[in-house]
């Protein structure tokens, strides 16, 4: 029993010799004295208990390490042995040899360039044999092309497209005042709904031609009429054409496009 509740049951005593308390009352005050005293010691030895319970469970843990350190470890290095090899075998397919690639390259130049000779070989022949269509701006195109109109929101304006493959000319009928202006054509403005200019190489301003390469490396060769009105206006014929089509038969265009 501690002091404190020997304290509290002397002033108890006090109080009932004073007659300030019954007996009843001072037996009621005495239980609850001693039975918070009770409950303090259950709290500790509960306490004690835990303690006891966590210390006894350190020493299991610790003594299930020991026993079983060998095959945690060889569980790790398992792990440790799989991700190593998921990652060398990812590597190995992203990367094949060195060799495969070069020639998968090799054949895939190969085959563009007998793709391209084939295509000019055709292209060639088609325009040897073909009927031409005049148009009513006085231009000409071969019976072969294709003949779409669309609409390009991003210059704005519609355009006529007479295409075969590779090969087209373009037709834009009316575009704004920016394609009156003397550093017409720039860079970065379209020439065909996919096409941008990315050079001017030659110019003739006097014949308003102009010629370059577009953003996709093909070659391009424009000529442009300004409409003279309240508000000025142009409009342009332009041929687009793979590099690889140089000669003959893509002359033959260029002048209709410059005699236009």
């Amino acid at each position: 029993m501690t002091k404190s509740i020997i304290d509290k049951l002397l002033e108890l005593k006090q109080l009932y010799e004073k007659g300030i308390l019954t007996k009843e009352e001072i037996e009621v005050e005495k239980k609850k004295i001693l039975g918070n005293s009770n409950s303090n010691v259950s709290e500790e030895s509960h306490g004690n208990d835990c303690s006891q319970m966590s210390s006894e469970n350190a020493l299991r843990n610790d003594s299930f390490f020991q026993k079983n350190k060998k095959l945690i470890f060889y569980g790790l290095g398992l792990i440790i042995f799989a991700i190593i090899g998921f990652v060398f075998l990812n590597m190995s397919k992203k990367a094949p040899s060195t060799i495969e690639e070069t020639i998968n390259a090799l054949e895939a130049d190969v085959s563009d360039v007998e793709s391209f000779a084939r295509n000019k070989d055709t292209f060639n022949n088609k325009l040897n044999s073909a009927s031409w269509i005049k148009h009513y701006t006085g231009f000409s195109y071969p019976d072969f092309f294709k003949n779409t109109t669309c609409f390009v929101d991003d210059v704005p304006g519609e355009v006529e497209i007479y295409s075969w493959e590779d090969v087209k000319v373009c037709y834009w009928p009316f575009l704004g005042n920016w394609s009156t202006l003397d550093d017409f054509p720039y860079e970065g403005i379209y020439i065909s709904p996919t096409d941008k200019v990315k050079n001017v190489v030659y110019t003739a301003r006097n014949k308003e031609i102009f010629s370059g390469y577009t953003e996709n490396n093909d070659i391009y060769y424009l000529k442009r009429k300004i409409i003279p009105d309240e508000v000025p206006h142009g409009r342009f014929l332009v041929l687009i054409h793979p590099s690889s089509y140089k000669g003959d038969a893509t002359n033959r265009l260029t002048k209709i496009v410059a005699n236009w």
